[in-house]
């Protein structure tokens, strides 16, 4: 009889020790699925990056960061950034990682790493009916001005190769177009 007390004993102790185990285990695995996957991106160039009418993100890129959530299993949060503090964001630690439309650059690659790139695209012209500019060629030439967004492929292109050209740098994209659409700058660079 003592020897049936002492091994149920045994093995009661055993299971309890073996239910803390695991869920200690089950805990930990909770606690790695609910980390949140903080996401940087510049809501403003639709149809990668935007907002709905009710200021949800929508988009290309969130759809990727939440394929990667999900994947990952861990929670998304898109927070929304100006396009000049990402790498900033990224670099401090603010976000986990950029999923917006960037362009791949030497000067970038100096300083972030980056994935396998999951769009191409070229830089364009958005211009006024009365500029006059039918290419590239047309824009290097004095009086011809230039709005650019901060920071993009298309700033660091046209102060490159522009040098006759009026560069106008602003800090939002849809600045850039609206000076565009009301004929007070000819020319925009569009690309990050």
């Amino acid at each position: 009889m003592k020897k049936i007390l002492l091994a149920s004993m045994i093995a009661l102790v055993s299971l309890i020790f073996t239910a803390c185990d695991n869920k200690k285990e089950i805990k930990e695995e909770v606690k790695v699925e609910k980390k949140v996957l903080t996401v940087g991106m510049e809501l403003a160039y639709p149809p990668f990056e935007m907002s709905d009418k009710d200021g949800v993100p929508k988009g290309v890129s969130v759809d990727f960061a939440k394929a990667l959530g999900k994947y990952l299993r861990r929670e998304v949060v898109i927070v929304n950034t100006a396009w000049s503090g990402l790498i900033p964001s990224l670099k401090t630690g603010k976000i986990d990682l950029i999923i917006s439309s960037m362009t791949i650059t030497e000067e970038r690659k100096k300083s972030i790493n980056f994935s396998i790139p999951y769009a191409q695209s070229s830089l364009a012209i958005l211009a006024n009916k009365e500029s006059g500019v039918l290419s590239i060629g047309d824009l290097d030439k004095a009086g011809k001005k230039v709005a650019v967004k901060k920071g993009s492929t298309g700033h660091v292109y046209a102060t490159k190769h522009l040098k006759n050209a009026e560069i106008l740098v602003f800090d939002k994209e849809n600045a850039c177009v609206l000076e565009v659409v009301q004929g007070k700058q000819m020319v925009f660079y569009t690309i990050n």
